[in-house]
């Protein structure tokens, strides 16, 4: 079965105290992992910027979720949340 989220993923910092973790949020990427861990293949209809690469991508493939090209926003920057 595959399972298909929309919205943004995101870039989101975390900062508690004296410190700070950076990683991947948004709605496709909380349901990506949920979807996995019932054994669906998770798909998301979303964008991220040019900067959304290295271990931002790692994390999302650990998620179940792949990135196609036409998915990047030329010229953008991936929405980011503190």
């Amino acid at each position: 079965m595959r399972i298909l989220t929309y919205g943004f993923i995101t870039i989101d910092t975390l900062e508690l105290r004296e410190e700070r973790y950076t990683g991947i949020g948004g709605p496709p990427s909380y349901a990506g992992g949920s979807v996995m861990r019932l054994g669906a293949v998770p798909r998301a209809i979303t964008m991220v910027g040019e900067d959304f690469g290295g271990r931002y991508l790692t994390a999302l493939r650990r998620l179940g979720l792949e990135l196609n090209e036409d998915q990047v926003a030329e010229g953008s920057e991936t929405t980011r949340f503190r």
